[in-house]
């Protein structure tokens, strides 16, 4: 449950954001992480029908970890329920490189070959404190900063180079068997396609193993 629709520095829906998904994921040992994912956005606000959309995606995920390396390849399809909003089905691939060092570094490429042709890069660094301000055993924060960045001439935003700056921080916290992840963010505009909006959210999820 989001208090916005953020991606990528854009405020796709100006109000309470469902998103549930649920992945599937088969680990192989060495040779990697295969895993399959069903995402969605809900529009939550019954009195504003005219803007209301039902987004779903899927995605396909390939990850091996090679020492402090974990390299990512899949595929995104984006579809819509309604053209309300302007949008149209596409599809993207992606590739991403993650270190298990300070800072946690992950950088994403994005590549839309579908309907807007766009390249999307992504770098976001983040760090888990566990133990916060004594606050006892398991409790932990992690703070983040993602930087968003574009060079494909004016498809969704108006320019090219650096467009968003998010940061934010979240807490993983027990709750019996619920995974319960509550999250605050900050989004800076670097591009007038993009918007300056705090945003926050709360995730619950539950993990089971065949």
């Amino acid at each position: 449950f989001f208090s916005d629709y953020m991606w990528r520095g854009q405020n796709l829906y100006n109000g309470t954001s469902i998103q549930p998904q649920v992945t599937a994921a088969a680990d192989a040992g060495d040779i990697g992480v295969f895993s399959a994912n069903v995402w969605s956005h809900v529009s939550a606000e019954d009195d504003r029908t005219e803007d209301q959309f039902t987004e779903i995606d899927y995605k396909l995920d390939y990850t091996i970890g090679i020492d402090i390396v974990s390299l990512s390849a899949g595929h995104i399809w984006y579809t819509y329920e309604s053209n309300q909003v302007g949008a149209v089905d596409s599809a993207e691939y992606y590739a991403s490189i993650a270190l298990d060092v300070l800072a946690q570094p992950t950088f994403t490429y994005y590549r839309d070959y579908d309907e807007a042709d766009t390249n999307y890069y992504e770098l976001t660094i983040s760090h888990t404190f566990e133990d916060t301000c004594g606050m006892g055993d398991g409790f932990n924060v992690t703070p983040y900063a993602t930087f968003g960045f574009t060079d494909e001439n004016g498809a969704a935003y108006a320019e090219n180079g650096l467009v968003q700056v998010t940061v934010g921080l979240s807490s993983d916290l027990q709750l019996g068997h619920i995974d319960v992840v509550p999250s605050f963010h900050y989004t800076f505009e670097s591009d007038d396609a993009a918007d300056n909006q705090f945003w926050m959210g709360v995730t619950l999820g539950h993990l089971f193993e065949l």
